[in-house]
């Protein structure tokens, strides 16, 4: 790490830590963002490859530092470009403060009155729909509906790209978090619905042959796609039967038997018995492939 950071820096480019950052080896006093770094990396060929790993000690880091950054010590870099890590920040709005920066800086006080980055009649909804995909790449959860709203926009990822779309400003202010929200919201009821008609009658799977209690299941070959909506559902009605509120759904998935479990209730670690048979995942979600003669003696 520090001979890929003395690289960057003989190439001319400041690499600084924010001040929230852990890490002790790029962390100084608090500086303003330089440059915001967006999801896609940067464009310019690096050799040889340098990765700066993530720097968050959360399980779940932010995009933002999943990237490689590659660049080739023989080419020029700009002497412009300035690196900041920040992980408590999602690009969109790491982009949206440095501009505003930036329009702040370079202006009188008069000036800044007439400018500003958004129209008055959209600064708040475009400041709550980046608000929102923040509180979604950081792994948040924590805006109402947010889950709905981080459906409701995920179609629209494979358009959002400023290479290939040149009217992706345009649409972006044109989105409204209530009317994402609104789609996300019918998508999900949509699939709750067609996962309670393939409910059928569940059956009681003995979770490690009953080390690890009981619970409701069903088979869903042909329907991994409604898993998690299913398994919570069978989660409910586990609970309701007085066994452990975890939904087993099993279906074969390239001709390997799966199992997914989920549950609603933060008590029940579904991914301790995942992690017994291979799997993984975390305490509300997860999953492990089994072999069929383990199964049976979970059902029989």
């Amino acid at each position: 790490m520090a001979a890929d950071l003395a690289l960057l820096r003989r190439k001319g480019i400041p690499v600084e830590g924010s001040a929230g950052c852990p890490s002790k080896g790029l962390c100084r006093e608090p500086r303003p963002l330089q440059l915001p770094i967006l999801r896609r990396g940067l464009r310019f060929p690096l050799r040889p490859p340098l990765s700066l790993p993530p720097l968050s000690p959360s399980p779940h880091p932010p995009v933002l530092f999943r990237s490689s950054l590659q660049v080739d010590p023989g080419e020029d870099c700009p002497r412009n470009l300035h690196l900041h890590l920040d992980t408590n920040k999602s690009s969109a709005v790491a982009a949206y403060d440095y501009f505003t920066q930036q329009l702040n800086t370079e202006n009188s006080a008069e000036q800044q009155e007439k400018m500003c980055l958004i129209n008055g009649e959209d600064a708040a909804r475009i400041l709550m729909l980046i608000k929102y995909i923040e509180d979604a790449n950081l792994r948040k959860w924590e805006l109402p509906d947010i889950r709905a709203f981080n459906i409701g926009i995920r179609p629209m990822f494979a358009k959002l790209n400023c290479v290939t779309n040149p009217y992706i400003f345009d649409q972006l202010l044109k989105l409204n978090p209530a009317d994402l929200i609104a789609k996300g919201s019918s998508i999900i009821k949509s699939r709750q619905d067609a996962a309670k008609k393939l409910l059928g009658k569940p059956f009681k799977i003995r979770l490690g042959k009953g080390f690890y209690g009981n619970c409701l299941g069903i088979r869903a070959d042909g329907n991994s796609n409604l898993a998690d909506e299913i398994g919570k559902e069978l989660s409910i009605r586990s609970a309701a039967a007085g066994l452990r509120p975890i939904g087993a759904v099993v279906y074969m998935q390239r001709g390997i038997l799966k199992m997914c479990l989920r549950s609603t209730d933060s008590k029940a670690d579904t991914s301790e018995i995942a992690k017994a048979y291979g799997g993984g995942g975390n305490s509300f979600s997860s999953s492990f492939t089994i072999k069929m003669d383990e199964y049976n003696k979970w059902v029989s």
